[in-house]
């Protein structure tokens, strides 16, 4: 799998093993620690990201609620929150549930791409 993700936590370890685990997939990683991160690499970046995967409780601030901001940055790309089993309810779109392994956390990211690119295609016709 070949794509950019922006990563966004609050967890230094969880940013930190999903760096390692997508780098070894294939994906060009960013991670951002908060909002205010994240929007700089929007920002900054040239190349728009594919997918977003984010937090869905960013202490304070949904992570649907940034999600919304950044793809101002950039439109196009996918999202993917994560989110605990008793929060998974209140997801709009795709979400990965805690506990999760690593190639849930592939499959998730080629989910939310796929989906960017489907919609990217109905909104170009």
């Amino acid at each position: 799998m070949t794509c950019s993700v922006l990563f966004v936590s609050h967890n230094a370890d969880l940013r930190s093993v999903a760096r390692r685990v997508l780098e070894r997939a294939g994906c060009r990683v960013t991670v951002a620690a908060h909002a205010g991160h994240a929007s700089l690499a929007c920002a900054a970046g040239s190349d728009p990201f594919d997918v977003l995967v984010i937090e869905h409780d960013m202490r304070g601030e949904l992570g649907r609620v940034i999600a919304d901001r950044l793809r101002r940055y950039c439109p196009g790309m996918g999202i993917l929150q994560l989110c605990d089993r008793h929060t998974a309810g209140d997801v709009e779109g795709r979400a990965l549930v805690r506990p999760f392994i690593a190639d849930d956390l592939i499959a998730g990211i080629a989910e939310a791409v796929a989906a960017a690119q489907t919609r990217r295609g109905a909104t170009a016709r």
